[in-house]
């Protein structure tokens, strides 16, 4: 199986998205599927010249490719959203010629958590899954591209009963399983980062002993984090989960 992961996310970020992403990707990659992330090369001055495989401490056992696309960062000073549509739509653009060109694309899986991808990647494929984290407001001006959708993996029940009051097939909604929490493994500063689904900041665990940090496990039944430090593993207690 082939896949192509695409997302109009700066890779690699400190937002959580981006190393939700990376995860993704390793996870279908250890499933044997053959897995392309598409991303655009929006500037990112934090980063410049990091690798992002090593950020994310994730094998490159997936390709990263990003797409040549304009990032007119000069919008940010214009009123709110004025960037945010502009480069979604330079996007848009690169995106369209990149798949235009790209060979044998009938092979694969179109997969993206952008809705507004929807109409373009539906041009070239049947074959389109979205990742829904939340609907966008004008939910009914994309219903008929949630119903072309080859699936739809939402976030939540509610979310799946949603769509299916937007005529969705059942059939073609999955529910991942109901976590409250995203981790972010942020080595340079020694700490994990706890967000909710919508990137809140929740708590962070940090200690002078993590200065190696590689990996992390998290047992939500036992309220536990186990934290791999270079060849040792630390368990402490996941004080987040005792809150909520």
């Amino acid at each position: 199986m082939k896949l192509l992961y695409i997302s109009n996310s700066r890779i690699p970020t400190t937002k959580a998205h981006g190393h939700q992403i990376f995860k993704m990707c390793q996870i279908f990659a250890k499933h044997q599927v053959a897995v392309e992330l598409i991303c655009p090369s929006r500037k990112n001055p934090e980063f410049k010249n990091t690798d992002a495989f090593a950020y994310y401490h994730i094998p490159k056992i997936f390709k990263l490719k990003k797409i040549c696309s304009y990032d007119p960062q000069w919008l940010i000073k214009f009123p709110a959203g004025a960037y945010i549509k502009f480069q979604a739509l330079f996007f848009i653009v690169s995106l369209f010629i990149y798949l235009l060109s790209k060979k044998n694309r009938a092979e694969y899986i179109f997969y993206t958590r952008d809705e507004y991808l929807l109409p373009l990647l539906q041009l070239f494929s049947k074959r389109v899954v979205w990742e829904g984290h939340s609907l966008p407001r004008r939910k009914k001006h994309y219903a008929h591209h949630f119903k072309q959708c080859y699936r739809l993996i939402a976030l939540t029940h509610e979310l799946k009963n949603i769509l299916m009051g937007l005529d969705v097939s059942a059939n073609k909604i999955l529910v991942s399983p109901e976590k409250k929490f995203v981790y972010l493994l942020d080595t340079a500063n020694q700490r994990l980062i706890v967000f909710d689904k919508t990137g809140k900041f929740i708590n962070q665990y940090t200690s002078a002993k993590f200065n190696d940090l590689k990996d992390f496990i998290i047992n939500e039944a036992a309220k536990k984090i186990y934290l791999l430090n270079g060849t040792s593993v630390f368990a402490i207690d996941a004080e987040h989960l005792s809150t909520n």
